[in-house]
């Protein structure tokens, strides 16, 4: 990967961890495996299309325990506004985690495509 001087360095994954750090301080509720973030129209720029956040357990690396405690490593994997509506009909059926399950079963790794071919 190239070194981008710094005016040209994108600025959208700050922004994207600072909007979750809040939202998390806010709440009082950490993200978890098969939680889901419905994103705002812009944060994930330069993809328009991947406007949403899935959480997911790293498919590479197990828990560990630690003095302090369990720690989880989670993935936080790009998605669609299809995805996230498949999350939300599963959520209001009842199905679990149904279309994580979909999810994983396409992208093991949890790698999010943003272009086709």
């Amino acid at each position: 990967m190239a070194d981008l001087p710094a005016a040209n360095a994108p600025t959208w994954p700050l922004q994207l961890l600072n909007l979750l750090a809040r939202r998390v301080h806010r709440t009082g509720r950490a993200f978890g495996h098969g939680h889901w973030w419905q994103g705002m129209p812009g944060v994930l720029r330069p993809h328009a299309d991947w406007e949403h956040l899935v959480f997911a357990r790293d498919p590479q690396l197990a828990p560990v325990t630690t003095p302090a405690g369990s720690v989880e490593f989670l993935q936080c994997v790009a998605a669609t506004a299809g995805t996230i509506a498949a999350f939300q009909d599963d959520e209001r059926a009842g199905r679990g985690d149904a279309a994580l399950a979909r999810l994983l079963a396409r992208a093991p790794l949890l790698i999010s495509r943003t272009t086709v071919g």
